[in-house]
């Protein structure tokens, strides 16, 4: 007999959709409003500025090419970086007792 793992239900459903959606959109706003018109205006006067002993050229290219990525493995372990090591010590997904959005059996 196949085992499935346990649903969320149509409420539990909306209640996360709707968390998540409470501080995503702010994010896009406040990003796309924000941020990018400032960035933009950073990166074309960026070869004529310097920040304390560094250029600001040297200062972008390094956040894009290392800050970004090195911020985005950090958030990623910090948000699966358990429930993985989990997963792999049980060699069980989805976890014992674990939700799913869609029917999914236990393997």
């Amino acid at each position: 007999m196949e085992q499935w793992a346990p649903q969320y239900s149509r409420a539990e459903r909306l209640r996360l959709l709707a968390f998540h959606g409470a501080w995503a959109l702010p994010l896009v706003l406040i990003t796309q409003f924000l941020f990018f018109p400032w960035f933009e205006t950073f990166v074309e006067t960026a070869p004529c500025r310097q920040l304390g002993p560094f250029s600001a050229l040297d200062v972008l290219i390094h956040g894009i090419f290392v800050g970004l990525p090195g911020t985005f493995l950090l958030i990623v372990l910090a948000m699966e970086g358990r429930h993985s090591l989990r997963v792999w010590q049980l060699a069980q997904h989805p976890l014992p007792g674990e939700k799913v959005l869609k029917p999914t059996r236990y393997v």
